[in-house]
């Protein structure tokens, strides 16, 4: 059955494309603003676990949308889209809190286990819904377009990512597992539809609220 209109403006226009975008322009503002090293990293809203964890939370929620570079942003950008056949399987907003969880996972990991490492973690997130996607469509009948040659290379850039300064190793990691544990709870969470949404809405306006104070705070457009 064919695509309705609707359905493909909807495709179109899916969290996969707004992070994305939001992930692009972000990291496009950080060189212009403070360039992509560690104090720029850190004005923008990195996470540091000494800060994070005293006082300054919103670095939690705003470290998951920064990269430490533009291979960095290629890995991640390139991994969104290639898992974009999650976000058809679970929803938008069910693909928005695999992100989000994999987001904050990965960056509380960060701060507790590497205090002093200042990291820009949207690996976390990118791993995140990897491993999601890889777990919920495992058992897809019809096999990706690309093969395993270019699901491989995926894994590859993210696996490059760790290795990248300032994105951190632990929060990777975290986010990994984080969305591993959330793609296992999808079976049994997917029939609440509303709630899904509801907490979506709710990441979506917290890290808005989180880079309104922050940014307040540090003044990023001062050059």
């Amino acid at each position: 059955m064919s695509e309705t209109p609707q359905q493909t403006q909807t495709a179109r226009l899916g969290p996969t494309l707004v992070v994305a975008a939001t992930w692009t322009g972000i990291c496009a503002l950080q060189y212009l603003w403070h360039g992509l090293d560690q104090s720029g990293m850190l004005r923008m809203g990195a996470n540091l676990g000494d800060l994070s964890l005293s006082g300054q939370w919103p670095r939690l929620l705003t470290a998951g949308w920064l990269h430490s570079g533009a291979l960095h942003l290629f890995a991640s950008v390139t991994t969104l889209a290639w898992t974009r056949p999650l976000e058809r399987q679970v929803g938008g907003a069910g693909f928005t809190v695999i992100l989000a969880g994999s987001m904050l996972g990965g960056t509380l990991a960060q701060a507790l286990l590497e205090p002093n490492s200042p990291a820009a973690t949207a690996s976390a997130g990118a791993l995140g819904v990897l491993v999601a996607a890889t777990w919920l469509q495992r058992s897809a009948e019809k096999p990706r377009r690309g093969g395993r040659l270019a699901w491989m290379s995926i894994w590859g850039l993210q696996l490059l990512a760790l290795a990248m300064p300032g994105a951190g190793t632990v929060a990777p990691l975290g986010g990994g597992l984080c969305g591993l544990g959330l793609a296992l709870l999808w079976p049994f969470v997917r029939a609440r539809a509303q709630s899904v949404r509801f907490v979506a809405w709710t990441y979506a306006l917290l890290v808005a609220t989180a880079f309104e104070w922050l940014w307040s705070a540090t003044r990023p457009w001062n050059f």
